[in-house]
């Protein structure tokens, strides 16, 4: 048992006896009284050196051991006192800590009211674990305060009354890399306050009620009003900023894209911070002019938020100066849940409004209180733009095939936005770098590839031709086809079959032209194809020609940047073509006819253009038929008629026939009846006397009758 005084009440050679005649008992010595019959319990004595007597009073300097005859009478009165009053035992009803955390333990100053209702000497368990006590009062004087057998403090206190209670205690802080815990076990009656006082700007994580926090204006402490847990109290605090700020290094690792296109500029960044020593719990990084944080993530993150550039931040890299009318860069701050270490990563996203394209500089997006950093810079461009003079400083360059592999999350998970190309892509070891360039908008470009087949026939002239568009730049929603004079568009479609609507443009020249609408935007760099099918009937074509030209129809798009093509002919029924005259074409074999469309199809002639305008002259002509006849003759003689009957047989063995003829004698009638067989129709038939001669040598003068029956081939 130990009772506190102010040190001058006893004597030196006092202290010391009393010393070492202390005690330490097992089982059973709390006032008890023994059985009269049963065995006395077995009492055992352990006599401590002087000089390790401080590992028994728990290093306390102001601390001495009753006598354990002292210890016994105060005992056995609260004993007594108990038995003959039968009183309320004392309690305590009221306590006030004032705690303040210093470097690896907590200084804590307790006021407790204890009350003693009933007159006598009592006991009052105080509930203390986990700590030393350094002081204890009681109104004033020194307290009786001693451990029992199962190691509880007990006071002994005399009533009846209120009695206040002064204790001064030490606990200690254990700190981890992101915390500090305090850990010890105070009475804690309904009226318990805990007021606590740290140093540096802090926040309870868990352990107690959180009251009130107040941090003072420079950061130096933060004062809180705790309501502490009964029973063991575990109170994990947040460590010290400041301390945090003094013992930690970090380094930092980032791939920064910026996303220029001619309405916005965007920053994707993913920066990755290594805690090399200690903890953080903020992160900070230097964004620039003119920009805007929209995003800043990480599962770490409580809070984010956007300051303005204190003027005492230490910077890595000399600011440019202001320009007029831009925001000043300003600080991203993002606040752990709680101080961390190891690797840490942000995915943040920033945007603005267009900058000065013609002299374009890389935005850069620094790291704040790193030991080091290093970063993988890139830059994509709108398909809209394109890139010039581009001036590096302090960059290496690297291969942009590297962005595929190292996007930011906020740029991989973008599903909108215009189509962007890799520009350049570089290796930053250090903050000082500059990216500087010229951005400018080109035209529009469309991409032609054509492939028209032509097809001979007795029928007249067909067309099939398909185009294949690849628009650059900007997206296209339709195009002109110029269609040559005497063709007539029969049918437009799309890949899928679709009809597209098109409609007749007037021109200057007045040739014909017609704007085909696409049912979709075609997006830049994506090719659509479009099928059509036009028709023509050169005049006298239908007529009893052997030869004629013509000139191959060009069907071409009027506005393309480049166009190129092949062209092909095919005839049908007996007509025969050559080319006569070619300019600006390519003959092609079947193995370059798959390269353009025409895999597969068979062709007389097929050629290739690189370039509009082209020509081609094709000369036609039919193929002279072979024809053998066999004749037979039926005569029927009468009295006074003559009935003649005649089958002839023609055999075409090359080439078509449209007509057949044969030879009547001058006394023919002119009344002839003709029918054809096995399917053969007669459209029509007629005669004419010709003047020929019917054998070789034979005089002229000769008129025989020549019928000619048109044959429905």
């Amino acid at each position: 048992m130990t009772r506190h005084h102010a040190g001058n009440q006893r004597s030196a050679c006092t202290q010391l006896k009393l010393r070492l005649l202390a005690a330490i008992w097992l089982a059973c010595l709390a006032g008890v009284p023994a059985v009269a019959d049963g065995p006395q319990p077995l009492l055992r004595e352990i006599f401590v050196p002087f000089e390790d007597l401080n590992v028994v009073l728990q290093q306390g300097p102001r601390r001495v051991y009753l006598a354990r005859e002292e210890y016994e009478n105060l005992l056995a009165r609260a004993a007594r006192a108990a038995q003959v009053h039968s009183q309320q035992p004392a309690a305590i009803v009221e306590a006030v800590y004032d705690a303040l955390v210093e470097t690896g333990r907590a200084r804590i100053r307790g006021s407790l009211v204890v009350d003693v209702p009933s007159p006598g000497l009592q006991t009052v368990e105080l509930d203390l674990s986990g700590l030393a006590v350094r002081s204890c009062r009681l109104d004033g004087a020194g307290a009786p305060l001693g451990l029992d057998n199962e190691g509880r403090h007990r006071l002994f206190v005399t009533g009846p009354g209120r009695r206040r209670l002064e204790l001064e205690l030490l606990v200690p802080v254990s700190t981890s890399a992101a915390m500090q815990t305090l850990q010890c076990r105070l009475p804690t009656p309904p009226a318990t306050r805990l007021r606590l006082t740290v140093p540096g700007s802090i926040e309870v994580r868990s352990g107690a009620q959180v009251v009130s926090r107040e941090v003072d204006a420079g950061g130096e402490f933060t004062r809180l009003e705790l309501l502490p847990q009964q029973g063991e109290m575990a109170l994990v605090m947040s460590l010290n900023n400041r301390q945090l700020q003094e013992e930690r290094a970090l380094v930092a690792r980032g791939v920064i894209i910026d996303e220029v296109t001619p309405a916005y500029e965007r920053l994707h960044a993913t920066v990755s911070f290594s805690v090399l020593f200690g903890a953080v719990e903020r992160l900070r990084l230097l964004v620039p002019a003119g920009f805007e944080v929209t995003d800043c993530d990480a599962p770490e993150i409580a809070v984010w938020s956007v300051q303005t550039l204190p003027p005492d931040v230490a910077l890595p890299i000399e600011l440019p100066p202001p320009e007029p009318g831009v925001p000043p860069p300003t600080v991203l701050e993002a606040r752990l849940r709680e101080p961390a270490r190891g690797r840490l990563s942000l995915n943040i996203r920033a945007v603005r409004s267009a900058a000065a394209l013609d002299a374009w500089e890389l935005p850069r997006l620094i790291p704040l209180e790193t030991a080091g950093q290093v970063a993988v810079v890139g830059l994509l461009a709108d398909t809209l733009l394109a890139a010039e003079a581009i001036r590096p400083q302090g960059l290496f360059p690297i291969d942009t095939g590297v962005l595929a592999h190292t996007l930011p999350v906020s740029l991989v998970t973008h599903d909108h936005g215009p189509p962007l190309v890799p520009v350049a892509a570089y290796y930053a070891p250090q903050p000082q770098f500059r990216l500087r360039a010229a951005f400018r908008r080109p035209p529009a470009r469309l991409h032609v590839t054509t492939n028209v087949l032509l097809t001979l026939a007795d029928s007249g002239l067909h067309v099939r031709g398909g185009l294949a568009l690849l628009p650059a730049v900007e997206k296209l929603f339709s195009f002109e086809l110029n269609v040559p004079a005497g063709w007539q568009l029969s049918e437009v479609t799309g890949e899928g079959g679709e009809p597209l609507a098109f409609e007749p443009v007037a021109t200057a020249d007045g040739n014909p032209r017609l704007r085909i609408k696409l049912g979709a935007a075609v997006p830049p760099g994506e090719t659509r194809r479009v099928y059509f099918q036009a028709a023509s009937t050169p005049e006298a074509w239908y007529g009893g020609w052997n030869s004629t030209t013509l000139a191959f129809p060009a069907f071409t798009v009027p506005g393309a940047t480049s166009e190129a093509g092949a062209l092909a002919v095919a005839t049908q029924d007996d007509l025969l073509v050559r080319p006569e005259a070619m300019e600006n074409l390519t003959p092609l074999d079947e193995a370059d006819k798959a390269r353009w469309g025409l895999e597969g199809v068979s062709t007389d002639l097929a050629y290739r253009y690189d370039a509009v305008p082209y020509s081609a002259t094709l000369a036609v002509e039919r193929e002279l038929p072979r024809v053998t006849a066999r004749a037979w003759s039926f005569l029927r003689v009468d009295a006074d008629s003559l009935a003649a009957h005649y089958e002839l047989a023609f055999d075409v063995t090359a080439g078509r026939t449209r007509r057949v003829s044969f030879l009547l004698p001058e006394q023919t009638p002119t009344a002839l009846a003709l029918a054809g067989q096995d399917g053969l129709v007669i459209r029509e038939f007629y005669s004419a006397w010709k003047q020929i001669s019917l054998t070789p040598g034979g005089k002229e003068g000769t008129f025989a009758k020549v019928v000619l029956i048109p044959v429905e081939t």
